[in-house]
């Protein structure tokens, strides 16, 4: 026979089940979530909890979470990302979108019935479409994580305000609990110097209360940022990362410890970040060359290679690599001269650098001990020649000659400078 606590407790949870209220034990909670941290983004954003990304305005905070939520969907077969652009920069955000190749079908933003793009989650009807919109879409895929850019544009409370912190609640219980999803709040950091990065947070006491990690965005360069650890519920320490941009893209990794080492290794993360600033593809023999002026070893230029994730190919012969950023990012190996029309690249194997030749004047000299002289002109037209061969159309013929992705959309009159390799080896023409 069951004890009166028992027939009490059964007779509250049958009272409870009729409302629509179910009391969970600890096994019926460990079913439906984990009791473990799940990372969704490296080691640093939770699977299923509510976490704010801050930084000073202008710092790069949109752009770095663009590069997470493309970093997220490269790893992930399944499951949608929704981006909530509340400050009515959608126009800003394509672009900035467009520019790091996020074009995944899986990265979606939800648009009203009115045609807008804007939420204001103070008010309890906008709370309620938002679930809806959350609820259909995840008929068809589970949400990775929701992406709300900015939390002061989400909503009109004063931030100062405790009501803010009590509606951000509100909108966890929908993302985190309902859908297990993570919760990017994009937030501001206070411009005053003083105090911690957690008392920098901007605003009332019960946002930062309501979330689990805070991350903020802090400005090194004009080229590099670096996220900091300012609030930590969930596990240990996180190891701080730096962001370093190369034109259109973002490389972001968490740098080498030691002081000695690490001093070499920001001075080979200059000299890459520098070169790839202005040029997309570099042979690696230049790289060499200028790190070894430099007292950078090639071992430690490799290092940091792999760091950046700079990718490296071999082309047109054994020995000649190219150091490259990747592809998938934008035209990595940037074709707009060849469609234009006003210049044309030419690289030799022995890894001595590109030179942008005119096709309206084809004269000038390339450097490197294997190129020698500027022979003549001809017209190649849609040549591809591979393995040293002539395929050409026309009947010239060069030894040692290799065209890798022939210019297509170059008129059939135009003229490449035909060089000729003295010692051994092949020219590429690109």
């Amino acid at each position: 026979m069951k004890s009166p606590f028992f027939q009490s407790a059964e007779k509250i949870t049958k009272e409870l089940q009729e409302k629509e209220v179910y009391a969970y034990t600890f096994e019926d909670l460990s079913r439906q979530f984990s009791n473990e941290v799940d990372w969704l983004w490296r080691n640093h954003i939770p699977k299923g909890e509510p976490i704010i990304i801050n930084g000073q305005e202008g710092c790069g905070k949109t752009t770095i979470c663009l590069q997470i939520s493309k970093e997220i969907l490269d790893e992930t077969q399944e499951g949608i990302i929704v981006w909530l652009p509340t400050e009515g920069a959608v126009q800003s955000t394509l672009k900035q979108m467009a520019k790091l190749g996020l074009t995944s079908a899986r990265f979606v933003t939800p648009k009203k019935a009115d045609g807008s793009f804007k939420w204001d989650f103070r008010l309890k009807n906008e709370r309620k479409i938002f679930q809806a919109f959350l609820d259909e879409v995840s008929k068809k895929q589970s949400i990775l994580a929701v992406f709300i850019d900015s939390l002061s544009g989400a909503m009109t409370t004063d931030e100062n305000s405790k009501e803010t912190g009590m509606v951000m609640q509100q909108i966890n219980a929908i993302v985190c609990d309902k859908h297990k999803a993570t919760l990017v709040w994009i937030h501001h950091l206070s411009r005053r110097k003083e105090g911690s990065l957690l008392e920098r947070n901007r605003g009332h006491s019960s946002i930062s209360a309501s979330v689990r990690l805070i991350l903020t965005v802090v400005r090194v360069s004009k080229f590099k940022r670096k996220i900091l650890e300012a609030k930590n519920n969930l596990t240990d320490i996180l190891p701080e990362l730096e962001v370093v941009k190369f034109k259109n893209r973002l490389v972001i990794y968490e740098p080498v410890k030691g002081v000695a080492e690490e001093t070499v290794l920001h001075r080979a993360e200059k000299l890459l970040t520098d070169l790839f600033a202005e040029r997309d593809k570099i042979p690696a023999r230049e790289i060499y060359s200028k790190g070894e002026d430099l007292g950078i070893s090639a071992s430690t230029l490799r290092t940091v290679k792999g760091q950046l994730g700079i990718d490296d190919c071999r082309i047109g012969g054994k020995s000649y690599w190219v150091w490259s950023l990747p592809k998938g990012v934008g035209e990595i190996f940037d074709s707009s001269d060849s469609k234009n029309g006003d210049f044309l690249k030419l690289a030799c194997n022995k890894g001595f650098g590109t030179q942008e030749l005119s096709k309206k004047n084809c004269q000038g000299t390339v450097k490197g001990e294997t190129v020698r002289t500027v022979t003549s002109v001809r017209t190649v037209g849609g040549v591809k020649e591979e393995n040293g061969s002539d395929s050409s159309s026309d009947s010239s013929s060069t030894k040692g000659f290799r065209e890798i992705n022939p210019l297509s959309s170059i008129e059939k009159d135009n003229s490449l400078l035909e060089v000729k390799n003295e010692e051994r080896g092949e020219i590429i023409w690109k």
